[in-house]
């Protein structure tokens, strides 16, 4: 078992974790003690096995073994390097003799002096795999103080590219120790993976890490934290002097007050040169009713609960008291379309307009696709791909492809100036600009990404029908829509960035008027409520009044 978990760790490149394994193997093995000291020479940890050497000398057992075991041949070399070593420093110390010696004694200034002032000539692609181990051992120790800077780290890298007798597992151990002590100092990172300053070690690192893999996880993902150590340290933007196609995708079902879409029209379909395509349904929404009653007074009329009296805050209050404006208020009231109203508002390319009923048969849509009573969830991800679908039309017929989409929802209403170029440009294969809310999640309502990012985001209503219910995750049924879609991203790997310009949506009750309100009201200002409720009743009748139709 323990053999085991030294393979996975070194298929994962997880190397101290070997070396713990092979510590505790030893330990309880004698006979492994040969494989720990091939592993302690192999990674540079001189000390550790200078500590073990001394300690098999002090036990006649297997001091015996050190002197006569043909398995124990790499633990004699070690300790025929270490005498030799020990000599050589009492008497004419070359380069490495004092490189080694000084990383052992911990004396990290001389270590940092000679890898840093006299490496000139000393370390290059002759030197020997000897010296490559005393190398390994000082870099080791550089690490372990916090020394290691720019300047060795891009020549050691370069070192390990250009030598052929240095040993994949060095090769291997060196490279992960140095990039995960780079990578946890910005600085450092900044300055060794800033393309304009040092352009030759993306060209080394990259290929080198690739030829000693093997296949590795470890290298997969020392590969991939070089990849976000380049990238987040250089910008890689493209240049570009041609204007991006812009989709504008809205979809949903409209409200009477149509006025949102000239906002949408004059501040981003217009300053983009963006091409406009609409899903919705037969019928508009006169009022939004209960579909809101969560609360309810903010939502449906802006109003800040503060200033709501607290009993009306409360629907069942509402409801046995003021049955009348309850049912006025909290009753969902539709009309058919005005296709004309839509087209007098905003210019499209293509309007999709389609009955619910036909979408809920055609489609097999059953209670599986409910949440919070309604379908109204559903019908947003099938109005999301069937609005994408409209502009992929236009593109298969005219041949070419929309650079980024902007998903809105019927009612948006877009408060700031356009995005900039430069921004969309800004985003990558794995960006979603959205807004999120730490009550709400990822919002549904308006979003926007490059081509690619956008499909995957809106393929979840294919999932939903595989699955044949709203939630198509095996272990997140009940969740909705905000929800869902925030698993989603997480899924496919997508991030939400902020966006570069605000938008909200048509409240209803600030523009549109209730049917049947203004006879509710006087039903409901009876002698009685205004005795019994006075200051709910008269706030009702003064904050509704100019609501009412």
């Amino acid at each position: 078992m323990t053999h085991y978990q030294i393979e996975n760790c070194l298929e994962n490149w997880d190397f101290d974790a070997a070396l713990e394994w092979h510590r505790y193997i030893s330990d309880n093995n004698s006979d492994q003690i040969p494989n720990y000291c091939r592993y302690l020479a192999d990674t540079g940890h001189l000390d550790i096995a200078k500590s073990l050497i001394d300690s098999i000398k002090s036990n006649p057992v297997l001091y015996k073994k050190l002197s006569n075991d043909e398995n124990f041949s790499v633990c004699r070399n070690l300790n025929s390097f270490f005498n030799k070593k020990l000599n050589e420093y009492a008497n004419n110390p070359d380069y490495f003799c004092k490189l080694y010696m000084f990383s052992l004694t911990g004396n990290i200034d001389k270590v940092f002096s000679l890898l840093t002032t006299y490496r000139g000539g000393h370390i290059n692609s002759s030197t020997s795999a000897e010296n490559n181990m005393i190398i390994n051992f000082a870099l080791n120790k550089l690490i372990e103080k916090n020394r290691l800077d720019v300047d060795i780290s891009r020549e050691i890298i370069i070192h390990l590219a250009n030598s052929n007798k240095i040993n994949n597992q060095r090769k291997k151990y060196l490279l992960k120790s140095m990039i995960d002590f780079i990578a946890k100092n910005h600085d450092l990172s900044k300055e060794l993976f800033d393309l304009k300053h040092i352009y030759t070690i993306h060209i080394r690192l990259i290929p080198l890490i690739y030829a000693i893999s093997n296949n590795e996880n470890g290298a997969k993902s020392l590969m991939s934290k070089v990849y976000s150590l380049i990238q987040d340290n250089n910008n890689l933007n493209m240049l570009n002097t041609e204007k991006p196609r812009i989709a504008i995708c809205i979809s949903g079902m409209f409200k009477s007050d149509l006025t949102n879409l000239k906002t949408i029209q004059t501040k981003l379909a217009i300053p983009l040169n963006a091409d406009v395509f609409i899903h919705t349904w037969d019928r508009q929404q006169d009022w939004m009713g209960d579909v809101r009653r969560y609360n309810f007074w903010p939502r449906v009329f802006n109003i800040s609960n503060s200033l709501v009296p607290k009993n009306i805050q409360n629907l069942s209050f509402l409801e046995k008291n003021y049955s009348n404006v309850y049912s006025c208020l909290l009753s969902s009231v539709f009309s058919s379309l005005d296709i004309n109203q839509v087209k007098n508002n905003i210019i499209s390319k293509s309007i999709l307009i389609e009955n619910e009923n036909n979408f809920m048969r055609e489609h097999h849509i059953n209670d599986n696709f409910k949440s919070r009573e309604t379908f109204n969830q559903i019908k947003m991800f099938y109005g999301l791909y069937k609005c994408f679908e409209l502009a992929k039309r236009k593109e298969d017929i005219e041949g070419f492809r929309y650079d980024y989409f902007i998903r809105l929802r019927a009612d948006t209403i877009v408060n700031s100036n356009s995005i900039s170029p430069e921004h969309l440009y800004a985003l990558d294969n794995s960006s979603l600009a959205v807004p999120a809310g730490a009550g709400w999640g990822i919002s549904d309502g308006f979003f926007y990404a490059n081509r690619s990012v956008y499909e995957r985001v809106i393929s979840l209503w294919k999932k939903m029908k595989i699955a044949n219910r709203l939630s198509p995750f095996e272990e997140f049924r009940d969740w909705d829509a905000h929800k869902l879609l925030g698993l989603w991203l997480l899924k496919n790997d997508i991030r939400p960035v902020p966006c570069k310009f605000s938008c909200g949506t048509i409240f209803g009750g600030e523009t549109l008027k209730v049917p049947g309100l203004l006879a509710a009201l006087e039903k409901d200002n009876t002698q009685e409520n205004r005795n019994k409720f006075p200051e709910e009743t008269k706030w009702l009748m003064e904050f509704l009044k100019d609501k009412a139709k």
